[in-house]
C-alpha cells in the first residue's frame, strides 16, 4: 500500500518515466482512480509518522519486490496490468526524484525527533499567519455521494497483437521499398536491396545519395568463397549477384535479408538498440552444401561524419578531415572528423566485429577507398 503522485511504468521518446497523480477511489474526487495501481515507497515514509510499524512492514514487502536501489527506494512499483511486461505482476519504476527522497528524509527526522521539522515549519511567521485555516472543521450537513465499487473497478483485456511486417522476394520494383529503424537519436534507412544510410541526429555517418535508379550507396557486407573465388553480398547490393533465393522482411524493430548462393544460406538482421546509439548487423551463414567451405566476410561503407548537405556539396573536401585508426585489442575500426573551427564538435564512429566461430585468418582492414574499390 501507499499511493500518491509519482512516476509510473510509461516512458516517452527520451526514455523518461512519465509522472501523474494517483489516489484511492473512495477518497478522491477524480474519476478513474481505480484504473491504476501504483505504489510509491515515499508514501509509506510519510505514513510512518502515524503508523510506524505498519509502514516499516510495508517497506520490507516493497524491498522484497526489488523496489530498493543503490540510493534508497526507487520511485514506485507499478501494478497496473495494462502497463506490465508479459508474464510480470509488477514493474519497478527505477528512477529517483529528489523531492520524494527529501520528503522521506524529513518524515524520518520527524519520527526520531518528535516532529521537530514540523514544529520548525509552523514556527515560520508566514505559516502562522494562515494557521487558523488548518483548524477549520469539516462541514457536517453536507451530502456525500459514495460511488459503488463497480463504478471504479476496471477489467483489463489483453489482446495479442502480432508485430506488423512486410516481405518481398524481389528488388525489381519501380521505386525501392524502404524501411526506417531508429531510436530517439540514431536512425537507419534501408531499401529492399540493402542500401541506405545511418544517421546520428543530423550527422550522416556513411555517404549516401538519393538515386532510385542505381540505389548503390550504403553499408554493405561481401561474402567470398575462398576456393572458387565467387563473390556475392549479404543483401542484393552492391554486387547485384542474382541469388538462388532472396527474401527481405521489414518488421517494426528490424530488417532481415535472407538469401541462398552457391550452397551457402545467409541471414542478415539489422536493428537499433532502443537505449544506446548502436546499430547492430547480425549475419548468420549456413553451409547447405555437402563440402567444407571457407568464406571471407568484408564490410564496406564510405565514412561521411558530416551533415548530408555538406557531404553532397563537397565530398572530396569533406574527406580531408576524416581520420581513421584500427584498435587491435577491440577489433574496432575508429573514424573521427577533425574540427574545422572552434565551434565544430568532434564526431566519432566505431565499427566492431564480433564472432563466436573460429577465425582462420587474421582480421584485415583497409581505409583507402581507392585501394579497395579502385
Amino acid at each position: 500500500w501507499g499511493i500518491s503522485e509519482s512516476a509510473y511504468n510509461v516512458r516517452d521518446l527520451h526514455l523518461t518515466y512519465q509522472y501523474t497523480n494517483f489516489g484511492i477511489p473512495d477518497l478522491g474526487l477524480k474519476r478513474g482512480l481505480g484504473n491504476d495501481l501504483v505504489i510509491a515507497p515515499y508514501a509509506s515514509f510519510l505514513a510512518a509518522m502515524y503508523e510506524p510499524e505498519e509502514a516499516v512492514a510495508n517497506l520490507r514487502r516493497l524491498r522484497a519486490l526489488g523496489a530498493e536501489g543503490l540510493y534508497g527506494f526507487y520511485e514506485a512499483v507499478d501494478f497496473t496490468e495494462s502497463r506490465l511486461p508479459e508474464g510480470k505482476t509488477e514493474a519497478v519504476v527505477k528512477c529517483y526524484m529528489a523531492h520524494h527522497q527529501g520528503m522521506s528524509l524529513v518524515s524520518i527526522a520527524n519520527i526520531f525527533r518528535s516532529g521537530q521539522m514540523r514544529n520548525r515549519f509552523h514556527a515560520s511567521p508566514s505559516v502562522q499567519a494562515t494557521e487558523l485555516l488548518l483548524q477549520e472543521r469539516t462541514p457536517r450537513n453536507v451530502g456525500i455521494t459514495k460511488p459503488s465499487r463497480e463504478s471504479f473497478e476496471q477489467h483489463f483485456i489483453r489482446e495479442e497483437v502480432e508485430p506488423s511486417s512486410r516481405s518481398y522476394h524481389t528488388v525489381n520494383r519501380p521505386i525501392p521499398t524502404t524501411q526506417i529503424l531508429g531510436n530517439n537519436e540514431y536512425s537507419v534507412m534501408l531499401t529492399s536491396a540493402g542500401s541506405g544510410y545511418s544517421r546520428f541526429r543530423d550527422v550522416a555517418l556513411n555517404r549516401w545519395r538519393e538515386d532510385v535508379t542505381k540505389d548503390n550507396w550504403g553499408n554493405y557486407c561481401y561474402v567470398r568463397d575462398v576456393n572458387s573465388g565467387k563473390v556475392w553480398s549479404a543483401a542484393y547490393q552492391p554486387t547485384c549477384e542474382q541469388p538462388d533465393s532472396y527474401e527481405v522482411t521489414f518488421a517494426d524493430d528490424r530488417a532481415r535479408f535472407t538469401r541462398t548462393d552457391h550452397g551457402i544460406g545467409s541471414n542478415l538482421e539489422i536493428f537499433i538498440s532502443p537505449e544506446h546509439n548502436v546499430e547492430i548487423r547480425k549475419l548468420v551463414l549456413h553451409n547447405i552444401s555437402e563440402s567444407t567451405r571457407e568464406l571471407d566476410l568484408t564490410s564496406f561503407y564510405e565514412v561521411a561524419l558530416a551533415s548530408q548537405a555538406a557531404d553532397v556539396a563537397h565530398p572530396a573536401f569533406s574527406n580531408l578531415f576524416v581520420q581513421t585508426e584500427f584498435i587491435p585489442e577491440l577489433n574496432a575500426l575508429v573514424a573521427t572528423r577533425r574540427p574545422r573551427s572552434a565551434k565544430d564538435k568532434p564526431a566519432w564512429l566505431a565499427q566492431v566485429i564480433v564472432t563466436d566461430r573460429t577465425v582462420t585468418t587474421p582480421l584485415q582492414y583497409e581505409t583507402d577507398r581507392s585501394k579497395f574499390i579502385g
